[in-house]
């Protein structure tokens, strides 16, 4: 919307930021508002659970997350129906792990640079955690995948609150055969 494409760096959003907030503000105030009622429309309709991405929390200096991102993603929590299971995903956000606890998700997604049980532990046990293997292993062996996901749901094992999950989304180059792996060693 504002880089004019995907980016890595999200450079112009920032510039936005820091040189026109009232500007960034009332855009902030314009996606809340349509990310409110569309996800109220999913509830209508019967989704489950809502998961909100934060494609560039991990982006924006540490005293800036509140203000930028986190803040829009508190009232969005707000306005939907109490007790509802939203999950926030936030890459490369792990200093803000707590502040998102503490927002009114019930979940917080990891990516794969986190301990996932030491998160877990860290975390109030009222909020669950999802993740957090690296898809790149995706990409390996069958064995592989058995041996990181079997590492994985061991270090979760007694931990309450927990859904497996990637710590990204799949990549292109994800293998089949390591897929059907992944599966098998979390189903049994």
């Amino acid at each position: 919307m504002v880089e004019g494409g995907s980016s890595d760096d999200f450079e112009r959003i920032k510039l936005l930021f820091y040189t026109d907030r009232p500007l960034f503000d009332a855009l902030l105030e314009k996606l809340t508002q349509a990310l409110i009622t569309y996800f109220k429309l999913q509830i209508e309709t019967g989704a489950d659970a809502i998961q909100i991405f934060d494609s560039w929390g991990g982006i924006i200096a540490g005293p800036d997350y509140e203000v930028a991102s986190l803040q829009w993603i508190k009232r969005i929590v707000a306005a939907l129906p109490d007790d509802f299971p939203v999950i926030l995903y936030a890459k490369g956000t792990a200093p803000h792990l707590t502040d998102q606890a503490f927002s009114g998700v019930r979940v917080v997604s990891i990516d794969w640079t986190s301990d996932l049980s030491s998160v877990r532990r860290n975390l109030p046990s009222n909020v669950a955690v999802q993740g957090n293997l690296d898809p790149v292993l995706i990409q390996t062996t069958p064995e592989i995948v058995a041996r990181e996901a079997g590492r994985l749901l061991e270090s979760m094992r007694g931990l309450p609150g927990h859904i497996f999950n990637l710590g990204h989304g799949i990549t292109p180059r994800a293998k089949l055969a390591c897929m059907e792996s992944l599966v098998d060693t979390v189903t049994n």
